[in-house]
């Protein structure tokens, strides 16, 4: 069986009056760890292997917008992923979730990640 066939089987038993007509594949990234709706055409989504964000458009599977967070993470060489892990909204600031293994980010540069990407989301809504 598939994993396209295997999505479709496992939908249609947990949404059985849904007909899925189809699935979107989107380019780039093959183990998204985080996404969230920025509006109700875009989806913004992370990766735990890399430290870029990427804006898609819901029903466009073309590439990304991408932001690349590494210039303003500044990683370390011995952890040079952020490692993201989930991402929540509150009004409308986004927090993205890491894993704090061994790095120097804290609380307040969490909330400066949600404020850039509230200030990158701005922009890809433009």
């Amino acid at each position: 069986m598939s994993i396209l066939t295997f999505i479709k089987t496992i939908a249609a038993v947990v949404f059985p009056s849904t007909i899925i007509q189809r699935i979107i594949e989107y380019p780039e990234m093959c183990d998204p760890s985080a996404a969230l709706a920025i509006s109700d055409t875009l989806f913004i989504v992370a990766s735990d292997e890399d430290n870029v964000l990427r804006v898609y458009a819901r029903e466009n599977p073309g590439a990304p917008q991408r932001f690349d967070l590494n210039s303003f993470l500044k990683p370390d060489e011995d952890y040079p992923e952020a490692d993201i892990e989930g991402v929540t909204r509150i009004d409308d600031r986004i927090f993205w979730i890491t894993r704090m293994r061994g790095t120097q980010m804290g609380s307040s540069d969490l909330a400066a990640i949600g404020s850039l990407q509230q200030r990158q989301r701005s922009r890809a809504t433009k």
